[in-house]
């Protein structure tokens, strides 16, 4: 009888499997428990925020693709907003946390909200007390919330101008929500780190290239230095005087022997490093398409 149930229970695992897609039968953690509805506002005073709210953390966030695709699903799911949608403004506002502001209008966070609106809006998803901008989860939560308070569950696009009074806004989010629901979400972040990475590398190289730069320059004053000690060590008659000149030839050969060395060891470095350009062509040449940061 035990194996007949569970021979029917595979069966019918493997049913639903094999009609349903993967965003269709993904499994997403339960959402955190008593969360505010999207009907009502908060209250004057009801939430505790940081103080003062446009400051950002001493040590900001920095999650991983998927851990904020959790956040996305589980905020999405609870207030009815496809996650594609919060992962595609959470791009364009913050470029998934790298760019938090203050923005010049005074946006703050993730989801980059304006501290009045968060007022109203921002929530205490991760529990610790604290309804912060600056924390991922309870801005993503507050984000799918004021979205859905918008009309969003019914009409996304009116939700979406809700957020920003813009058409040109609304057609960038959607437009890239579909291409995240294509399966690009994952391919967008993981390019977006890449170019983290380019960056990185291009500064490392400018600031090499900066001090070959300086030693080239050194070089030539130690090498002008030398040939001018010398000739006037010629010149001289008081044997005392050439040995004083020829010493003071020889230790400004001996630095102009280390600067040597030392442009070799940059040039050597600046070798090794011209392989970010190489990195970006190769990216380019697979059909990616790199999102400028927000």
């Amino acid at each position: 009888m035990t194996r007949r149930i569970l021979l029917g229970l595979a069966l019918a695992v493997v049913s639903v499997t094999s009609t349903a897609s993967a965003d269709t039968f993904r499994v997403v953690p339960a959402a955190p428990a008593n969360l505010p509805s999207a009907s009502v506002p908060n209250a004057p005073g009801q939430i505790s925020v940081p103080t003062p709210i446009s400051q950002p953390p001493a040590q900001p966030q920095s999650l991983g693709f998927q851990q904020l695709q959790a956040l996305w699903q589980q905020a999405g799911d609870f207030y009815g907003i496809r996650w594609q949608v919060l992962a595609a403004i959470n791009k364009v506002e913050s470029n998934f946390g790298r760019n938090m502001g203050p923005s010049s209008a005074g946006a703050v966070g993730w989801m980059q909200f304006m501290p009045s609106t968060w007022e109203s809006w921002g929530m205490d998803a991760s529990g610790d007390g604290i309804a912060d901008p600056w924390n991922a989860q309870d801005a993503i939560f507050a984000a799918a919330r004021y979205l859905a308070a918008a009309g969003g569950s019914q009409d996304i696009a009116r939700g979406v101008l809700a957020y920003n009074h813009a058409q040109w806004y609304v057609d960038e989010v959607l437009q890239l929500a579909q291409t995240f629901g294509s399966g690009g979400a994952g391919e967008t972040f993981r390019i977006d780190r890449l170019q983290v990475s380019l960056d990185g590398a291009r500064q490392k190289i400018a600031g090499v290239n900066r001090q070959l730069v300086a030693a080239l320059k050194a070089q030539r004053t130690l090498a002008k230095s030398e040939r001018r000690a010398l000739r006037e060590a010629a010149r001289v008659p008081l044997l005392s005087r050439q040995l004083e000149l020829q010493k003071t030839a020889t230790l400004v050969g001996v630095r102009h022997d280390a600067v040597t060395q030392r442009i070799e060891q940059l040039r050597s470095k600046l070798d090794g490093g011209s392989r970010p350009s190489t990195c970006i062509e190769t990216v380019r040449r697979k059909g990616y398409r790199f999102i400028p940061p927000a």
